[in-house]
């Protein structure tokens, strides 16, 4: 986790974007091409969203933390990650440390923190407001924003203020659920 300047805990992390180094491998052939769409997709922006599909193991969260570092975090949007476990958040946050250096803004941190009601996760009351990246359980994002939870409405403010915000839903064949809406 080269670049990391603060690990106060397993489950936050801030790394100094011109620290970071390469870490992990290169891109298969079917992740290039599924980058290379997603790409597209985000420089004529004519759609709201879209959903990446691969296989099993076809590498979703490795090409979804690419294209996140090298595009909207770099254009400054804040990232809101929902899994519905948190086996996923903790994927994620791995996936994300070996693509931050993807990141354009050299001179920028970018920091990422955990909240789910698991065992040694944040809860929505150690948001900070100013992360760049919250990866949470679909069941505590909800909770927060129904409950309309200070920090986390700071969290979707402050995107709102800025460049904006990217929804991501990880496993979205779930959106159906009844718990999506």
């Amino acid at each position: 986790m080269s670049g990391v300047t603060n690990q106060k805990s397993p489950h936050y992390r801030t790394y100094n974007i011109a620290e970071t180094q390469k870490s992990g491998h290169d891109p298969a052939l079917h992740q290039m091409q599924a980058l290379d769409k997603m790409e597209k997709w985000y420089g004529t922006r004519q759609s709201r969203g879209g959903i990446l599909v691969l296989p099993t193991g076809g590498g979703k969260t490795f090409v979804a933390t690419h294209f996140l570092c090298r595009h909207p975090l770099s254009d400054g949007y804040r990232i809101l990650w929902l899994a519905h476990t948190h086996h996923l958040l903790k994927q994620a946050l791995e996936a994300f440390d070996r693509a931050t250096y993807l990141i354009s803004k050299s001179n920028k941190t970018v920091s990422i923190r955990v909240v789910s009601g698991a065992t040694g996760h944040f809860r929505p009351a150690n948001i900070k407001g100013d992360e760049d990246v919250l990866l949470c359980t679909l069941q505590t994002a909800t909770r927060a924003f129904e409950k309309r939870h200070s920090k986390f409405m700071k969290f979707l403010r402050a995107a709102k203020d800025g460049s904006g915000l990217f929804v991501v839903f990880d496993e979205a064949h779930h959106a159906p659920a009844p718990s999506y809406r």
